[in-house]
């Protein structure tokens, strides 16, 4: 068995990736144990494992199946979670839903700033062909 205090150290430095992407620090740091540890958890051993209370255990986890993150299976009656991508398909999933938010906020704001309508369009259209790169990238 992995010792804690070095499970939970990996977990908060692999977690920072996911951050940068906008995803929740419990989310997280939830999402890199289930990485790191490589089999089905239950909430009870995730709450073990990250520290966190079991109620904080479930609102992380509804971010996560919500992002597709996770996949809930059957594990002794009990449901148990585990990453439903390999991890770089992951990341890319999470740039793609931060670029697509960029390109729709660039198309807000250009309509009420007609002076800048012409080169928002062009990041616009910049900003979709880095998400078609993506998605062509993590097939």
């Amino acid at each position: 068995m992995l010792e804690l205090a070095s499970l939970r150290e990996v977990a908060q430095h692999l977690s920072s990736v996911f951050l940068a992407f906008g995803v929740p620090r419990p989310s997280a740091v939830i999402l890199s144990l289930l990485y790191l540890v490589d089999r089905p958890l239950d909430y009870g051993e995730i709450s073990s494992l990250s520290g966190y209370s079991k109620s904080s255990v479930s609102q992380a986890m509804k971010i996560l199946e919500h992002y597709h993150l996770v996949s809930r299976v059957k594990s002794k009656r009990k449901s148990a979670y585990m990453p439903s991508l390999p991890l770089r398909n992951a990341l890319a999933e999470l740039q793609v839903r931060v670029v697509e938010s960029a390109a729709q906020g660039l198309r807000e704001r250009g309509k009420r700033s007609p002076e800048l309508s012409t080169r928002v369009e062009k990041l616009e259209k910049e900003l979709k062909e880095l998400v078609e790169v993506i998605k062509a990238w993590r097939r």
